[in-house]
């Protein structure tokens, strides 16, 4: 794949809400489930108290990602769809 190509593709899923910088930018409230920008501190649909964590943080706790690039990947994968980078399951 071309760099250009790389670039493209993720400003696209930026874009379109998804991606890792989407998920850093981004908070799901507990209460109503409406997603919000990370920099609120409270839900702008039911007024209730936002957590700390970005939804890129949360995901991050729970499941394996890369060391590089930090994009969070299955249990099963070997090797980073977006950098290349062998994960290695010890270190992450």
């Amino acid at each position: 794949m071309r760099e250009n190509d790389y670039v493209t593709r993720l400003e696209s899923m930026h874009y379109y809400g998804f991606g890792l910088e989407s998920m850093k930018e981004s908070k799901v409230c507990t209460h109503c489930g409406k997603i919000t920008k990370a920099k609120y501190l409270f839900c702008r649909e039911c007024g209730k108290k936002l957590p700390n964590d970005s939804l890129y943080q949360k995901y991050k706790e729970k499941h394996l990602y890369c060391s590089k690039c930090e994009t969070i990947v299955s249990d099963t994968t070997i090797y980073c769809p977006q950098c290349g980078h062998k994960i290695n399951n010890k270190e992450e």
